[in-house]
């Protein structure tokens, strides 16, 4: 499975899958109730582990790893 697992937290999941849901990072913020700073933060964490470098490609790696499915439900627990 998801080998990176460990290092996403729940709501690095719960971002993701708003991301896919919604693609627009100020509904995305609102949809999870954190700020446009610390969706930031956690997106750029995301850039990291899954090396990539915009949004759209996050989205598609999350989808290609296991973690989402293309509507934006959660695989893993």
């Amino acid at each position: 499975m998801f080998l990176m697992e460990t290092k996403l937290d729940y709501l690095d999941i719960l971002i993701l899958s708003s991301l896919v849901r919604n693609g627009s990072r100020k509904v995305v913020a609102n949809d999870v109730g954190i700020s446009e700073r610390t969706l930031r933060r956690h997106i750029k964490k995301l850039y990291t582990l899954l090396n990539v470098q915009n949004d759209i490609k996050l989205a598609l790696a999350a989808i290609n790893v296991g973690i989402i499915d293309s509507y934006g439900n959660i695989l893993i627990t």
